[in-house]
């Protein structure tokens, strides 16, 4: 038997994830980590850049062509942002996932962020806003009729995606059902899920939790709980500390010229981090929500920091959206990932030894169709 062993370890070494040799962080140990941030007095508050659609033709890129990354590697000085955040769901069936992105990255030191922005289950379009046509929730998470079939099939496209990055020990902070907290007047609900009945939001929620986490059997993901800025009710739609290890908000403040003394929209802050969980910015963009491109970019990104530290110094990463509230196009960059209080990628949040030895992943294939 002994003279079989080195070819029995080449096959092992061959089919093990990633993670069991290179000595990652799992769940358990990202979310610690996460949970310690507050309290460290330096390196305590994670960089992140969103990067669009996973199975878009130019993921990863801006509406111009730019390398997203590259453009912030560039302006910055040599500096990667702790957390690549992308969207997870098939955009209108528009090709296949690639997430070598997202695994190089993990493999490199830095976290993933996963938004998952799902197609309206009515018709399985992705069109914008996603509300029309309305969606009863029960229909959603009870068998027996189209709209579940549909939502399902959604579901197993994703959990196809997590279940490859899994095997190759990425941890994925993942954002499904975002912004669920209604609407008013100025800025109406444009998702399919928001504004509903919150019993029925949450029962939907805890199905899609228990679908991915005991039927599917994943177990690297980090739930995000994500509300947006304006609409207040942050914890109407709460599912549960069960169903939770992150909370967070989406944040696009009026206007950051470095007047305000306790800026726009941080009550939210307020209320989100009494619920006893990690704290972040889940969606960041200096100009609100609706200013055109023109208006955002440009900015002095040190308020970002800034203010952070004056408002919400609990608050353990941040994610800048793209399109034009992307950090390539804004200014002070080597100053905001030069600051004490901020984590990069060069930091080594995901525990990946720099320089290590790679060990092939398992072939589970990096697209999924």
């Amino acid at each position: 038997m002994r003279r079989y062993f080195p070819i029995v370890l080449l096959i092992l070494l061959f089919f093990l994830p990633y993670n069991s040799l290179a000595g990652s962080k799992t769940k358990s140990q990202v979310l610690t980590y996460l949970t310690s941030l507050k309290l460290q007095p330096n390196k305590k508050v994670l960089s992140g850049q969103h990067t669009g659609w996973l199975n878009d033709g130019n993921n990863g890129h801006d509406m111009y062509g730019n390398d997203l990354f590259g453009d912030i590697f560039t302006k910055s000085g040599g500096y990667t942002p702790a957390i690549m955040g992308a969207d997870i769901d098939y955009f209108n069936g528009n090709g296949p996932y690639d997430l070598s992105r997202l695994i190089n990255h993990w493999n490199n030191g830095g976290l993933i962020e996963l938004s998952w922005i799902a197609a309206n289950p009515t018709n399985n379009q992705w069109t914008w806003p996603l509300n029309p046509p309305s969606v009863n929730l029960p229909d959603v998470y009870t068998p027996g009729n189209m709209i579940y079939n549909n939502f399902h099939a959604h579901m197993d496209i994703v959990a196809g995606a997590l279940q490859t990055l899994q095997a190759n020990g990425v941890v994925v902070l993942f954002r499904p059902l975002l912004e669920m907290n209604g609407g008013n007047d100025q800025y109406p609900s444009w998702n399919w899920w928001g504004g509903k009945d919150t019993f029925q939001f949450k029962t939907l929620w805890q199905y899609v939790h228990n679908y991915f986490t005991n039927v599917k059997g994943l177990n690297n993901i980090i739930w995000v709980y994500s509300v947006q800025n304006y609409w207040r009710k942050e914890l109407d739609y709460y599912p549960g500390s069960n169903f939770v290890d992150v909370v967070g908000y989406d944040y696009y403040p009026l206007g950051w010229d470095g007047n305000y003394d306790r800026f726009p929209y941080v009550e939210e802050y307020d209320t989100l981090r009494f619920l006893g969980k990690p704290i972040a910015l889940t969606e960041l963009g200096q100009c609100p929500a609706d200013a055109d491109w023109n208006s955002c970019i440009n900015k002095d990104t040190r308020y970002i920091i800034n203010d952070i530290k004056s408002n919400m110094p609990d608050v353990v990463y941040w994610m800048n959206w793209d399109d034009q509230w992307e950090l390539g196009l804004n200014n002070y960059l080597p100053q905001l990932f030069a600051d004490p209080w901020v984590v990069n990628r060069s930091d080594n949040p995901s525990g990946i030894t720099p320089g290590q030895n790679k060990v092939p992943s398992s072939p589970t294939g990096l697209s999924i169709h």
